[in-house]
């Protein structure tokens, strides 16, 4: 990890709205600034614990915080650095490095994906058992809608402002909650009940941070 380019992040804060993990978590260590800062902590001499190695993880690896830094923080060279240094010096549990092998043998694929298509509602109904299996897979599952839900909600409702705050493109954004509406049933998207979807997406929020 690079001392300069940990310096580099002033904690101004513009990269939280940008984070889906931050979205969707509400904590500060899975921000692109808490990370930076668990960086300097191992840099300075702390030892990479289970819990920070988690931190690292659970970033998607989007990029959007790049963008938005107007320090000019490359966060894509620091969590690249970060992420070989884990993997040199934390030694993860057999189930974790079992789900992690078959992360990187089947996403890096394009090939290997397009045969897991016909899986993937299967996936989503098998959600809550992966959650229990190991929570990593049962995030995985539901992440990128959680998130995508919570800044929809977060923007007034907006599609197009969705989209600029997650920094993906507003087809996504109407991709993802068409899924969404599937998943949730006919009027989700009514007052009442969005209420009380983002009240669950607090308590769903609160619950992780809990845990961790």
């Amino acid at each position: 990890m690079d001392p300069e380019l940990i310096d580099d992040c002033v904690h101004c804060g513009f990269c939280l709205p940008t984070c889906p993990t931050y979205v969707l978590w509400g904590e500060e260590m899975d921000s692109p600034r808490g990370r930076i800062h668990l960086m300097k902590q191992h840099v300075e001499g702390t030892p990479v614990t289970p819990e920070m190695a988690g931190h690292f993880d659970a970033c998607l690896g989007c990029m959007a915080c790049v963008t938005a830094c107007p320090s000019g923080v490359r966060y894509d060279r620091l969590i690249e650095q970060t992420r070989a240094e884990v993997e040199r010096v934390h030694e993860r549990e057999p189930r974790e490095r079992a789900v992690r092998g078959l992360v990187f043998a089947l996403f890096p694929y394009p090939r290997r994906l397009r045969l897991s298509r016909p899986l993937t509602g299967l996936t989503r109904r098998l959600a809550p058992f992966l959650e229990r299996a190991h929570p990593s897979l049962g995030a995985m599952a539901a992440l990128a809608q959680a998130a995508t839900l919570a800044a929809y909600f977060g923007t007034g409702g907006s599609p197009s402002r969705t989209a600029e705050v997650m920094h993906i493109h507003v087809n996504t954004v109407t991709q993802r909650l068409d899924r969404i509406g599937k998943l949730l049933g006919e009027g989700w998207s009514d007052p009442e009940r969005a209420l009380e979807i983002q009240l669950a997406l607090r308590l769903h929020r609160l619950g992780h941070t809990s845990e961790r």
